[in-house]
Formats: structure tokens, sequence, C-alpha cells
């Protein structure tokens, strides 16, 4: 139940794009964001291990976990940590429409220049 509602809240791509774009690029494509309370570490691409840190009265709490494809721990009951990320990933989001778009533009350039016409 709580793998599908973290899926459905899209928790691990939002909390990977914060660390990838706001974050420390630590190497090896691991990144580490800290800041508004959130501490989000992400180690890897595609689904990468990724951990959510919450900090409560001054230390932190493990509120989202996840581990080789298995959602070790989601903590919705922790007040707070879910929308101090959906509010830092808005901050980002113009960032990553203008990037797609960027892409799409490489790619049908690319395929112009291959194929002679751009797709439809």
């Amino acid at each position: 139940m709580r793998i599908a509602e973290a899926a459905k809240r899209g928790i691990d791509g939002k909390a990977v794009e914060v660390a990838k774009h706001l974050g420390k690029d630590l190497g090896h494509r691991r990144h580490r964001y800290e800041g508004k309370g959130l501490s989000i570490l992400s180690d890897g691409e595609g689904r990468p291990n990724l951990m959510i840190g919450w900090k409560i009265s001054g230390s932190e709490v493990q509120v989202f976990y996840r581990q080789l494809e298995g959602l070790n721990t989601y903590r919705p009951d922790i007040e707070g940590w879910e929308e101090a990320l959906d509010k830092v990933y808005e901050s980002i989001t113009p960032d990553l429409e203008r990037e797609k778009k960027e892409r799409t533009e490489r790619q049908l350039t690319d395929f112009e220049a291959n194929w002679g016409m751009r797709p439809s």
C-alpha cells in the first residue's frame, strides 16, 4: 500500500531531480542536497538508491529510503517533509521543462541531419 502511495506521489523522481539540480555532485552519479529541512542522497542512475531525511527539533529523521528497487522506509505520517519536497521541486520545474525542450530539439536536429527530414 505504501509503495503504491509513494509511487503515486512521485517522491523518488522529485527527490532525484532536486538532488541532481540543486545538490552537490559527489562523483560516480551520486548527488546530495541539503536545505529547507531536507537532506537527500541519491546514488546512481535510473532507479537509484535514495535516502531522504527531515529535520525535526534539531535532529534528522529518515522519512524515505529506497534501496535496490525495494522501498524500505516511507513515513507519510511525519508532517511537512512531502510539502517541502514539493516546494523545492516546483522551484526547478521551469529548468526541467527547458532542458526537456532543448533535448527534444537536439534529437530532432540529429534526426533531420541523418535522414533529411523532421518527424511530424
